[in-house]
């Protein structure tokens, strides 16, 4: 069971009327149909076989999926695939920069590029920063865990094969455009690998997403610098963003997250890599 508090979010919309549902409106985070949410989180889930506790068979199209607008914590089992467009939170969300709205700044990042693009970067992070001005104004911040997404955004939506077998996460919150800056330094801390981007001129008015936008990055990030800011949403839910450097010398969930919060928190991680896997701490 998942527990989204309604206080603050953890990294862990005031409507206007839209002429369509594909991304004519404000930047913002989206459901299934088109509209705009505060906030969502989408499970895709991982491929599965048939079980003899006839669990059902799963393809890995699948998508939970749970919002500001969802009740009593119940998440939902949408009727769309991760692969198509139809009742698609992330594709509405994104809608803008496949429609190549030229007006619409962004930087798409990963640490696992798709095969048509080089370069890298330390940091393990993974995410589309996308923000509008005037009639869109506004910004979605879609984090995810897929490798090698987005793909080329000039060949339309399309979601990779390599994310098919596992479970993957998107976070998505919508903030308004006077955080550009904030996100942005968030980005350069983290040392966020950027390899597609928009550009528009009113983005020069937010220096420090300016800079992002135009890859031009920080130098000499502190390695022990923990970035804590906390924003409010749209519908002004509280949201703590923290962000740390690649070789940040502490364990962000045992000896940070917890003190940060004043909270207990329960962490499941990647079990594969360096390091091994490690001990329970209560």
């Amino acid at each position: 069971m998942v527990r989204l508090s309604s206080v603050a979010l953890l990294l862990a919309a005031t409507c206007l009327h839209v002429h369509s549902a594909h991304g004519k409106g404000k930047v913002s985070c989206k459901d299934a149909k088109g509209k705009d949410v505060d906030w969502f989180v989408l499970y895709k889930l991982p491929k599965t076989r048939q079980t003899n506790n006839n669990f059902m068979a799963l393809t890995g199209h699948e998508m939970l999926y749970y919002d500001s607008k969802s009740g009593k914590g119940i998440w939902s089992l949408l009727a769309g695939s991760i692969y198509g467009k139809e009742n698609n939170p992330v594709w509405h969300t994104l809608a803008p920069i496949y429609q190549n709205e030229t007006d619409v700044a962004y930087v798409a990042y990963n640490d696992q590029l798709p095969h048509e693009f080089n370069g890298t970067r330390g940091g393990h992070t993974k995410g589309i920063l996308m923000a509008g001005t005037k009639k869109k104004e506004g910004i979605a911040w879609l984090q995810h865990s897929v490798p090698r997404f987005l793909q080329a955004v000039t060949k339309g939506y399309r979601y990779p094969e390599n994310g098919l077998e596992n479970g993957q996460l998107f976070f998505c919150i919508s903030v308004p455009v006077k955080y550009a800056d904030v996100l942005a330094i968030h980005l350069q801390v983290q040392a966020a690998n950027v390899y597609q981007r928009n550009a528009p001129k009113w983005a020069q008015a937010y220096p420090e997403f300016w800079r992002i936008l135009n890859k031009e990055y920080m130098r000499r990030v502190p390695k022990d610098l923990l970035k804590v800011d906390f924003l409010l949403t749209n519908k002004r839910k509280l949201v703590m963003a923290i962000a740390k450097p690649p070789n940040y010398p502490k364990d962000i969930y045992t000896q940070e997250l917890g003190h940060q919060m004043n909270d207990s928190i329960t962490v499941q991680s990647w079990k594969n890599g360096a390091g091994g896997a490690q001990d329970q701490h209560c």
